[in-house]
């Protein structure tokens, strides 16, 4: 097929990104292009869908990106409990209001993520108390989880927050959270497998990510020596025959075991963007650039079955590559981490 890449000059299509949005937040399920009201909210994509209204705002200045903003501070706000912690799901029926029972993990640390980028923008005065009050409940709480990408997540949220100003206990908490993911990384890492673990599974930029933000806030060069080691080991094996192939869903990667090519995931390729710019800012390499673009090609047909997964009539992205088909579901994670990599290489190209 023809790659045809959008002009990043122009705001993206998010007609189906705002179908999802609502009075109370963002659904986090649809049947093809249908809204499911039934499946109710997310506080991950609640949470990564705060960081898109957030960038999108800051780039074209549309009001009912500001106005979705304060809707989603509202759902978290909603969904924290006293202790800092989150309710993981939010249903409502009938007037009524329903929470799961599991408390968040890797949504804790997401949301620690987007409250740190929307502070760092600084054109939110009138939402900077409740931004602030939510972020110092969380504060407390962050040392105690244990899952790497909360860990990387919310080490990203407290760099992006410490852009806002010197903060003590903010830096304390992300210098041991960088300390962490770097023992990990020493613990499994040897010659052939340059990773904090024995698998790749999802959402894997993120670890990298995290960590090239965090050596230019903290201004530590050992941490910048772990995510670009890892980020190159990452990119190494989640291409093939030089087309972009996020590790695969069906099966994931496995330290010595054959990786999985599909399901295909956007999370993955979004994640790589946000990775490769990040690689980028603190380098000065403009290799990174490129790396960014080539990711996102993989949304629009540079794939290995070579599709698109842009729907164009509404700007929503389909929900994982299969070979030779896209799964036509739009959930809010594809869509959200879609307009996460458009989002930032507008920006960058700014």
């Amino acid at each position: 097929m023809k790659l045809i890449l959008p002009n990043l000059k122009q705001a993206p299509k998010t007609t189906f990104f705002l179908k999802l949005a609502d009075a109370n937040g963002i659904l986090q399920h649809s049947r093809f292009s249908s809204p499911e009201q039934v499946m109710g909210y997310s506080l991950d994509d609640n949470a990564r869908g705060l960081i898109v209204a957030a960038w999108h705002y800051k780039l074209y200045r549309q009001k009912t990106f500001y106005d979705l903003i304060g809707k989603i501070l509202n759902f978290i706000e909603e969904t924290q409990i006293d202790d800092g912690r989150f309710h993981n799901y939010l249903w409502r029926s009938y007037g009524q209001s329903f929470f799961s029972h599991e408390l968040a993990e890797d949504s804790f640390g997401e949301t620690v993520w987007a409250l740190g980028f929307l502070r760092s923008l600084g054109y939110t005065k009138n939402l900077d108390g409740k931004i602030d009050k939510i972020f110092n409940r969380c504060l407390p709480r962050i040392l105690e989880f244990t899952g790497l990408r909360t860990k990387a997540y919310s080490l990203a949220g407290l760099c992006y927050y410490l852009r806002t100003g010197e903060n003590l206990q903010v830096r304390k908490r992300a210098t041991e959270l960088a300390g962490r993911l770097i023992k990990q990384y020493q613990e499994n890492r040897t010659a052939d497998w340059r990773w904090f673990e024995n698998i790749l599974t999802y959402a894997n930029a993120i670890l990298p990510y995290s960590l090239f933000i965090a050596a230019k806030i903290l201004g530590d060069r050992s941490l910048l020596k772990v995510a670009s080691e890892s980020f190159r080991f990452l990119i190494k094996v989640s291409t093939i025959n030089n087309i972009p192939a996020p590790i695969g869903q069906r099966g994931w990667y496995a330290k010595r075991g054959n990786r999985a090519i599909y399901d295909q995931q956007p999370i993955e390729a979004g994640y790589l963007v946000l990775a490769s710019l990040a690689a980028g800012e603190i380098t000065g390499n403009k290799y990174y650039s490129g790396l960014a673009w080539e990711w996102f090609t993989w949304f629009h047909g540079k794939n290995l079955a070579g599709l698109s997964l842009i729907d164009k009539k509404d700007g929503g992205c389909y929900d994982g590559l299969e070979p030779w088909k896209v799964n036509l579901n739009k959930g809010a994670e594809s869509s959200i981490c879609y307009l996460l990599a458009y989002l930032a290489l507008a920006d960058n190209e700014k």
